[in-house]
């Protein structure tokens, strides 16, 4: 099958994949300057060392300012297992983004009750666990809920958050550091690195890795807790996984 790798997806590619809009995805109209060139040009050196046919070629998709929350980080790189997505049932692109909060919830859990399920998503619930179970993200009785086994139903294995930043440095560490929340690391990019002992040990403090636009390695790896880096850790991680599939299904329906 075509692989959907090697790919680059913002506000004007996103409309080459028609399904994303209905789980969430709607990235940014970039803003032209200094600091979206070095973002683009950064996006455009993480495909092509990627792909330098050299064995360690991974399956990644590059996202440019996705729209998280009230955010948008300027790029998103995710890691995935292509192998899994051919199995996933065809129902899943009938998901919404409170299905993906609903799945965290039980996945988190382990088990719950439809009751609890309707307390904390009144209105939708039902709707949400019919399509989850649907789709074989979940399974139960009409009572009772479990999560699938996450290793089939979750293809990512690793978020890469990126900040760019062209003199800001501290904002932008503040801003690396928010991504947490749904990315397994985070760094801020930057054009060249001056006061380079601060700034490392603000990041570092920080858990923030640091990366210099002239080269793809890290200056400064992020210091995560093993925990903390395991995925997924919110609905946020789910959406990156929906997206993923639907970027890798749409690119196959032709």
């Amino acid at each position: 099958m075509k692989s959907a790798e090697n790919v680059a997806v913002d506000a004007v590619t996103s409309d080459k994949f028609p399904s994303l809009k209905s789980v969430g995805f709607h990235p940014r109209t970039p803003t032209l300057g200094a600091e979206y060139s070095m973002v683009k040009d950064y996006a455009e050196k993480i495909i092509a060392e990627n792909f330098k046919g050299n064995g360690l070629d991974e399956s990644i998709i590059v996202f440019v300012e996705p729209r998280m929350e009230s955010a948008f980080p300027d790029l998103v790189v995710a890691y995935y297992h292509e192998e899994l997505l051919s199995a996933w049932s065809e129902t899943r692109r009938h998901l919404n983004k409170t299905d993906l909060k609903v799945m965290h919830h039980i996945y988190c859990k382990g088990a719950v009750k439809t009751a609890e399920i309707k307390n904390i998503f009144p209105g939708s619930a039902l709707k949400s666990l019919r399509r989850l179970s649907n789709s074989g993200l979940i399974f139960g009785d009409g009572k009772d809920w479990k999560s699938a086994p996450v290793h089939e139903v979750f293809a990512v294995y690793k978020i890469v958050a990126i900040e760019a930043k062209i003199n800001d440095w501290r904002s932008g560490i503040s801003q690396a550091f928010r991504n947490t929340w749904f990315a397994s690391e985070v760094y801020l990019l930057l054009p060249s690195i001056r006061n380079k002992g601060q700034i490392l040990d603000e990041a570092l403090s920080k858990g923030v890795g640091v990366l210099e636009q002239a080269s793809i390695s890290p200056v400064l790896f992020p210091r995560t807790e093993h925990s903390s880096s395991i995925l997924p850790k919110s609905y946020g991680s789910w959406m990156f996984n929906e997206w993923v599939w639907r970027i890798w299904r749409d690119s196959n329906q032709f």
